[in-house]
């Protein structure tokens, strides 16, 4: 029997590394849902979806974000994640881990299909979009939206709070682009910091609008980008017709595409 494995993304935890003697609140905090939150090690993770790339049982792979990722996960977990998910869907490949731009001198063509993996969501957010779209498919609940605002930062100042008391920080500081003190000795952006901050973001949007466009086979330029962050939210429809989406179905799609894949594991047979 061929195998789906399945990835609650939802109700999924991701972390660096399990600390020994620290106290688990978590199952306190799930006690009125129904599934208990799944907590995996990034490296856990990653370690699956190779697993699973290499499995000849395992067909295919599904993402449920559902209503969206209850626990945000850092973008370097992302995009290791993004990487593990390259090669199971190229799992026809031989790769030489870690050929995460997989160069065809590093990766050999072997027997057997590509694996197909799937993405659903009810909506999605700029940084889960980031991560389905590493999928082969995505799929958006026809009613959901799309929310790619790009990435932002906020900083607390402290400084007047700490005038009201009467307390002085006083600080060493080298350069006007070292913004750590800023928190206690500013009430509001420095010019410096304000460029760093920016420069930062921009960056980061830049590095994950690339990796989008590469997974989704897009070519968008940078007056589209910018179209679409000052927009912000896009209808299933809007997202389906510029291609970030591929199907947008009424209701969770995943028994519908394992009836598909029986129907062609039928045909083979036949054939």
């Amino acid at each position: 029997k061929k195998l789906v494995l399945v990835l609650p993304f939802d109700n999924l935890k991701v972390i660096e590394h399990r600390t020994s003697g620290s106290i688990d609140l978590q199952p306190l905090l799930d006690q009125n849902n129904k599934q208990p939150t799944i907590v995996l090690e990034a490296k856990e993770l990653v370690s699956i979806l190779h697993k699973a790339a290499a499995d000849p049982n395992i067909s295919a792979l599904y993402a449920d974000f559902g209503e969206g990722m209850r626990h945000p996960m850092g973008y370097a977990h992302m995009e290791e994640i993004r990487n593990a998910i390259r090669i199971f869907n190229e799992s026809h490949r031989v790769h030489r881990d870690p050929n995460v731009h997989h160069n065809p001198v590093f990766a050999m063509m072997r027997n057997g299909d590509p694996k197909p993996s799937y993405a659903f969501g009810h909506s999605f957010a700029w940084n889960e979009y980031f991560l389905a779209s590493a999928f082969s498919y995505v799929h958006l609940q026809a009613r959901g939206h799309l929310d790619l605002f790009g990435v932002a930062t906020t900083n607390t100042f402290l400084k007047g709070a700490l005038d009201k008391y009467g307390i002085k920080a006083h600080v060493f500081r080298h350069g006007d682009y070292k913004n750590a003190p800023s928190i206690f000795t500013d009430k509001k952006y420095s010019p410096a910091h304000l460029e760093t901050v920016k420069s930062m973001t921009s960056s980061l949007n830049t590095s994950i609008r690339t990796c989008i466009e590469n997974s989704r086979a897009l070519n968008f330029d940078n007056v589209m980008w910018q179209s679409i962050f000052e927009f912000g939210s896009l209808t299933s429809a809007n997202s389906e017709d510029i291609g970030l989406v591929d199907v947008i179905p009424p209701v969770d799609p995943l028994l519908s595409l394992l009836n598909v894949n029986k129907k062609e594991a039928k045909k083979k047979k036949k054939k």
